[in-house]
C-alpha cells in the first residue's frame, strides 16, 4: 500500500500518537468527541504538524490558553455542525499523565466505573464539569 501525503510528511517526526480521553476507554460513557494527543519534544518543530493536520480538516486554535500546547478541532461551526474530534499536540511530558489516567482506567474497571459515576453527577449539577474531574483524575494517580 502506498504511504499517503500525511504519512509521507509525518515520517521525519519521530512523535508518539495516543488516543486519550474517556472514548479511549471501551464501554465508558463519554461525549461522542476523540481526543488525539500527538507528543512530540521538540517544540521548535511543532509547525511542520499544522499543515497535514489542517489537510485533514482540523482547524487550529491559535486562542489555546496554554501557551505550551497546540490544539486542533475538527466538526465546529462554522466548519461543521459540531465538534467531533481535538488533536492536542504537546511535549511528551505534557501527555504523561492523560496516557497514564487512560491506561489505568483500562486497567481497573471499577476505577472507570467511579470516574463515569462522577462525570454523570457533575453532568447533572455542573453545566462545565472539566475543573472538577481534574480532582478525580489527580487523586487516582496518587498525585
Amino acid at each position: 500500500m502506498k504511504p499517503t501525503d500525511f504519512e509521507r510528511r509525518f515520517r521525519n517526526l519521530a512523535c508518539s500518537i495516543e488516543h486519550i480521553g474517556s472514548t479511549a476507554v471501551s464501554g465508558l460513557a463519554a461525549k461522542p468527541i476523540l481526543d488525539i494527543v500527538i507528543a512530540y519534544s521538540e517544540r521548535p518543530r511543532w509547525n511542520e504538524f499544522r499543515e497535514p493536520i489542517e489537510s485533514l480538516e482540523y482547524v487550529f486554535w491559535a486562542e489555546n490558553p496554554h501557551p505550551n500546547r497546540m490544539f486542533f478541532v475538527k466538526g465546529m461551526p462554522p466548519f461543521g455542525q459540531r465538534r467531533t474530534h481535538h488533536i492536542h499536540v504537546r511535549l511528551p511530558d505534557d501527555a504523561v499523565l492523560e496516557i497514564a489516567f487512560r491506561d489505568a482506567l483500562r486497567a481497573h474497571p471499577e476505577l472507570a466505573r467511579d470516574y463515569e459515576a462522577l462525570k454523570r453527577d457533575l453532568a447533572l449539577r455542573f453545566r462545565c464539569y472539566t475543573e472538577q474531574k481534574t480532582q478525580f483524575i489527580q487523586k487516582a494517580l496518587g498525585k
